[in-house]
């Protein structure tokens, strides 16, 4: 290693040969210099010198001489564009553009300065999401529930190999993370600020609640409340509520003097005029500008029907009476008769056990539960349930040792083929089945994952009737291990019965869920019962494509699920079936939907909403559609709360990483700002001697001086 950084070493002559070529040409040179003195040539010492270092380097040329020294250059920068992709970035500031749409505008803007081919588009929200370049941004709405932009740095790092000298934020800085701005040791971090940094005047719909259900001529209360951010004081509010599309009611809300934030509580009342499924929609008018409209209204609905719903519950005295008799009583959209009987006798409602005789008298209800009273009911009175669900009533039968199943008399005919009790001491779980799964009564939490989970912790059946379905039954739940027939025994199955339908829960023992909600705070058994209760009373759907919405509430941003139901007769073949969402003011989008593996006639696809409010989908085929299904949509509260933007956060953010912070004015000036900044680092580099032109030049320079001087002295 020579000083300076510099290495020599040799690639060419073996030293083997280098050496004795060496002691040759410097016996040569000093015989050379013995007969320049013998011919009296003054200076001899000249051109032998000249001759000496000519050959010296013609010998050190031939054993082929590599220098290896280190440079210092200059790195081109390789920069991410993130666009921040959360719902703040609606925000329009006044103007008529969102912020989304300048961001994008900027983002192109510099990515042309800094060439194009060295930059990298992502976009970011609740997570890192990259893209093939900002145009591919234009076709997507900024839909992100969260803002963590303080670990998009890193985030970008774990999700590209590609070693970027600079990253550039363009966002508003409102991380929803509660994360300070973390000091990375990576790329420089460049942050372009969107929105004003002083305080932002934003007022919204927050916490609306109002009934499930109504009745046509019946008043109801809608509540919530009005969240208003940086108030001056004083501000007044017009809160409306919307029934469909017609104004229903009205109330005016007042901000504090004093100014700040506030949550201000309103109460509006409706009486109904229609019966349906409606769309109810809180919207408020403030007499400021609002910078973020999307949290201005808020919508539910409420399943308004003509009259009351009248169930009868049919059981014997124990713990599952207790808890779904309480659970019948106590709902707002029916009237429940409860009817015990035991062993003794009637333990309740003996005045019901006329009725409970007579298929007449029982069609004045609009649902029977039947549970584990049959050992004690008369012959007749099991006829009439039977003779009730063939003329067109729905009967739910709770299953178990002493279910309906097992009962004799006209039951025998029911669909639910009647059977004997099993039981297993240890208990089994109940599975439920791809039909179950899909449809909305085993639905007991809003995404698929925790739906699963639900249903593999709760408490273990030990006891069920055996029943076989019959053709054109609907298997929501099985046994794990058991076969009934050709398939496993039915835990849960629903099918008709002449002009009625019956609704099976083949096990016994689901109070035990009750129990499991106080320990583990759970709404299982009660969410359960509902979507039974509403499947059961629900409007027949004679139309040949019905569908199911995964919710009929969901977060901007947050991905819907359909599932359609499609008769053999109602598609053509290699036909699927077409989802149809329509946002308000938008036009429709259609979804090719997908088939289901292993269920015939299912379909499934997803939607994911880019604007708040309600939203209606259609699923469709060549022999018919579904009825429009609404789902309302609302925007992140957590996004809009402060529509300002944190210019200290985005300084802080670009100071702790070697980057810096611009406006949106000063966006033009990131493209220098990163060639400025642009990084040097040190190469080591090998240079062949032996291709230097300039090397062999200078051995033909000696030999030709050393010719010159022997010529002027008179030896040539």
């Amino acid at each position: 290693m020579l000083p300076g950084g510099f290495e020599l070493s040799f690639q060419g002559m073996p030293l083997w040969i280098a050496g004795p070529a060496a002691a040759l040409c410097a016996f040569a040179v000093w015989r050379y210099y013995r007969s320049l003195k013998a011919a009296e040539f003054q200076p001899a010492w000249l051109p032998a010198a000249l001759r000496g270092a000519a050959l010296a380097l013609a010998v050190f040329l031939s054993a082929g001489p590599v220098v290896k020294f280190d440079v210092e250059r200059e790195v081109s920068p390789r920069a991410a564009i993130v666009v921040d992709s959360s719902q703040s970035m609606m925000s329009k500031d006044g103007g008529a553009e969102e912020r989304w749409a300048r961001a994008l505008g900027a983002a192109e803007e510099i990515s042309r300065a800094l060439g194009g081919k060295t930059t990298s588009f992502f976009i970011a929200s609740d997570a890192v999401r990259p893209l093939a370049s900002a145009e591919d941004a234009r076709a997507l709405r900024p839909v992100g529930p969260e803002s963590f932009i303080a670990a998009a740095p890193d985030e970008i790092a774990k999700a590209s190999d590609i070693p970027f000298t600079d990253i550039i934020i363009l966002t508003d800085g409102r991380d929803t993370s509660g994360a300070r701005p973390p000091a990375l040791g990576g790329p420089r971090a460049h942050i372009v600020g969107f929105g004003s940094p002083l305080p932002s005047f934003n007022a919204g719909v927050s916490e609306l609640s109002m009934p499930e259900y109504g009745f046509e001529g019946e008043e109801f209360e809608a509540r919530g409340f009005v969240h208003v951010t940086n108030s001056s004081g004083g501000e007044t509010f017009d809160v409306e509520l919307h029934d469909g599309g017609a104004r229903a009611a009205a109330a005016t809300v007042k901000a504090p003097s004093g100014g700040g934030d506030a949550r201000l509580p309103f109460t509006l009342s409706h009486k109904p005029s229609e019966s349906g499924f409606r769309a109810m929609t809180v919207k408020i008018k403030a007499a400021a500008p609002d910078p973020a409209p999307e949290d201005d209204s808020r919508s539910a609905f409420v399943d308004v029907a003509s009259a009351r719903r009248r169930l009868l519950y049919i059981d014997a005295p124990r713990w599952e009476s207790k808890f779904l008799g309480a659970f019948l009583s106590g709902l707002d959209a029916t009237e429940a008769d409860v009817l015990l009987i035991g062993p003794a006798g009637t333990f309740k409602g003996a005045e019901l056990r006329r009725a409970a005789a007579s298929a007449r008298a029982l069609s004045e209800y609009n649902l029977v539960v039947a549970g584990a009273a049959a050992p004690w009911m008369k012959p007749a009175e099991r006829d009439a349930l039977a003779e009730y669900a063939e003329r067109g009533g729905r009967l739910i039968v709770l299953g178990g040792r002493n279910s309906l199943a097992g009962a004799g008399g006209r039951w025998k005919s029911s669909p639910l083929a009647p059977g004997s009790t099993a039981g297993d001491a240890a208990g089994f779980e109940v599975i439920p089945t791809p039909t179950g799964l899909s449809g909305p009564l085993l639905r007991l939490a809003e995404s698929e994952a925790d739906n699963r989970l639900i249903w593999k912790t709760l408490p273990f059946a030990q006891t069920f009737s055996r029943a076989e379905p019959p053709p054109g039954a609907s298997v929501h739940a099985e046994h794990p291990w058991l076969n009934c027939g050709a398939r496993r025994c039915p835990m849960i199955m629903d099918a008709r019965w002449g002009r009625g339908r019956v609704l099976l829960f083949a096990f016994d023992g689901l109070w035990r869920w009750k129990f499991r909600e106080r320990e583990k705070d759970s709404a299982a058994y009660d969410r359960l019962m509902s979507n039974a209760l509403t499947m059961m009373l629900e409007t027949e759907n004679p139309a040949p494509v019905r569908l199911f919405m995964s919710a009929r509430e969901a977060t901007l941003g947050a991905t819907l699920s359909a599932t359609a139901h499609v008769e053999p007769d109602a598609l053509a073949e290699g036909e699927t079936p077409v989802l149809s969402a329509t946002a308000p003011g938008e036009p429709a989008v259609e979804i090719p939907m997908k088939p289901l593996e292993g269920r015939a006639g299912a379909f499934s696809a997803e939607f994911v909403p880019g604007r708040a409010g309600v939203h209606y989908f259609t699923a469709s085929a060549s022999g018919g559609a579904s009825e429009p299904r609404p789902a309302a949509v609302h925007a992140s509260p957590s996004e809009f709360r402060n529509p300002g933007s944190d210019e200290a956060f985005m300084k802080r953010m670009a100071e702790l990483n070697g980057g810096t912070y611009f406006t949106e004015a000063d966006a033009g000036n990131v493209a220098a700002a990163v060639k400025k900044g642009a990084a040097r680092e040190r190469a080591s580099v090998k240079k062949s001697l032996w291709s230097m032109p300039a090397l062999f030049a200078l051995v033909a320079a000696l030999l030709t001086v050393e010719w010159i001087s022997r010529r002027r002295g008179g030896l040539v």
